[in-house]
């Protein structure tokens, strides 16, 4: 048991350098990777606290980095430290987050950091997902509850050229909510998204790597809206 926690961080995958789907990032980016997240890693036990930069995997965080324009309007399922990065880097955010509390500690901390372009909502089951008919986004991160209805419901409301990111593509975060809708099945949004590439409406951009400020390795997906 706590040989497999070292070698494996505890969970689903072969070791620290494999996804949860059993995907090695390889040797040079982990000789890259692995001493930016140990230090990370080891910086946040100090302060007691981590960075202002999504817990993403550092491949995505950096293509996220350079695609994000000040003119852009921005929907985060989710929130956190990553709410705080992306505020700073687009024209408008809104976050939907589930828990109240967690809601409340993010309002708290964007406005330490004098972030005023962010709205955080407390939405609770399928208000968490629903979006106006009105409403139109260039950047939406998929990383939260209900990650199927959230990636459908807010697809039709992509600008042409914008981007989303969904994270943890390596495992299915949903499995404890099919349940829930009466589905059944597994990997959802994964398959909505691929169904998507197959009929030409979107670019797909995989990464595997590090995640930032864990020393185990993770994916995600970027979308480019066609």
């Amino acid at each position: 048991m706590m040989l497999n926690k070292i070698i494996a961080a505890g969970d689903n995958r072969r070791s620290r350098l494999h996804t949860e789907d059993d995907v090695f990032i390889g040797w040079k980016s982990a000789l890259v990777e692995v001493p930016i997240t140990a230090v990370q890693k080891m910086r946040n036990a100090i302060v007691g606290s981590r960075p202002i930069v999504p817990w993403w995997p550092l491949p995505a965080i950096r293509e996220v980095n350079a695609r994000l324009r000040p003119d852009m309007r921005a929907i985060e399922f989710g929130s956190g430290s990553s709410s705080i990065w992306i505020a700073r880097r687009v024209g408008y955010l809104v976050c939907r987050e589930h828990d109240r509390n967690w809601a409340e500690v993010t309002r708290r901390r964007l406005a330490s950091c004098e972030v005023t372009n962010c709205e955080v909502q407390h939405c609770a089951d399928t208000d968490y997902y629903r979006i106006e008919s009105d409403q139109r986004f260039d950047f939406a991160v998929i990383d939260g509850e209900f990650r199927w209805k959230c990636i459908e419901a807010v697809w039709p409301h992509m600008n042409s050229g914008g981007i989303i990111y969904f994270d943890n593509s390596d495992s299915d975060k949903d499995a404890g909510s099919y349940n829930k809708f009466g589905v059944i099945g597994d990997r959802l949004a994964q398959k909505y998204i691929f169904d998507l590439e197959k009929d030409n409406k979107i670019k797909l951009q995989e990464f595997h790597g590090m995640i930032n400020g864990e020393i185990f390795a993770g994916s995600g997906i970027l979308i480019t809206v066609l």
